[in-house]
């Protein structure tokens, strides 16, 4: 039996607080910190052209909410939380020489979908998927509060997805083999880097969205549910196995389960080496020659 969204969302304006706090310190923690340092020392050192360096040209994520919606509700508390303004916040500290702005919009679709938009380079994320999101979680949290809130930051999953196809159409970064796939991993990765328990949870949740949606057909460029969830859990496990010691018993990912560390540390590696070109510092490393290091992830 599905629970219902609306009564639920006034009890969730309570702890909007507090979702803010853990959520935000969670997205800026070490990374953001040690990054802006490196970046400071690099400008100090002589080692950045100011020109560089000089914003006016580079373009940037922009967090849009459609005014006309009939989830005024929800669009409060997505607005109260901050969340997503915290979530493009970091997507813009990652420093990348972006050609163009790219509108992040959160409105009424009439679908539970979201989408990037290449003729105008904008993301939309759609209301009604909040919703999808809610039903397909509501039979693993039991309280309204954890069931919302886990809701919610699910979404962070689905915009990093979307992020992806945005930075791999702007930046016309390589694609070999299926592009839902490779976006799939920079949203997990982008989270799992983080070694935070609540980001952890956020691609957790999102696989199981995923595998909950299993019917998808044969010729759809988007794998299937199950085979979502498990690569998606196969990365979670990948990036310490000895903390998600329970996977492998909880979840039958046969044989695979013993590539998964390795699966982690090539696809981090990947994606690293796709975005460094496209850093605003963008300077040769020391360690392997022509690969970049200046993307802190």
């Amino acid at each position: 039996m599905k629970r219902k969204i609306s009564k639920k969302l006034n009890i969730f304006s309570a702890i909007c607080l507090q979702i803010t706090l853990n959520i935000g310190v969670a997205l800026f923690t070490s990374r953001k910190v040690e990054s802006l340092a490196t970046n400071n020392l690099l400008q100090e050192n002589n080692l950045v052209d100011p020109q560089q360096v000089s914003m006016s040209n580079i373009g940037k994520f922009k967090l849009i909410y459609d005014s006309n919606t009939k989830y005024q509700d929800l669009q409060y508390i997505f607005q109260k939380t901050g969340l997503f303004s915290l979530v493009v916040k970091d997507l813009n500290q990652l420093n990348l020489n972006l050609p163009v702005d790219i509108p992040i919009i959160f409105r009424d679709c009439g679908q539970a979908n979201a989408w990037f938009n290449p003729s105008n380079h904008n993301i939309v994320m759609c209301y009604e998927l909040f919703g999808d999101i809610f039903n397909s979680l509501s039979s693993v949290y039991s309280t309204d509060e954890e069931l919302i809130t886990n809701s919610i930051t699910t979404l962070t999953f689905i915009l990093y997805h979307e992020v992806g196809h945005a930075l791999t159409d702007t930046l016309d970064l390589a694609v070999t083999g299926k592009e839902e796939d490779a976006v799939d991993d920079f949203a997990a990765i982008l989270l799992l880097q983080e070694n935070n328990d609540q980001l952890d949870a956020i691609v957790y949740n999102a696989s199981l969205y995923f595998k909950s949606h299993s019917d998808s057909t044969y010729w759809d460029e988007h794998s299937f549910g199950k085979q979502r969830f498990v690569n998606i859990v196969c990365l979670l496990y990948g990036r310490d196995p000895q903390k998600y010691a329970a996977i492998p018993h909880k979840f039958n990912l046969g044989t695979r389960i013993k590539r998964c560390p390795g699966e982690y540390q090539q696809k981090l590696s990947s994606w690293q080496r796709l975005l460094a070109p496209h850093s605003i510092y963008d300077l040769p490393t020391n360690r392997k020659p022509g690969s970049r290091d200046e993307i802190t992830w």
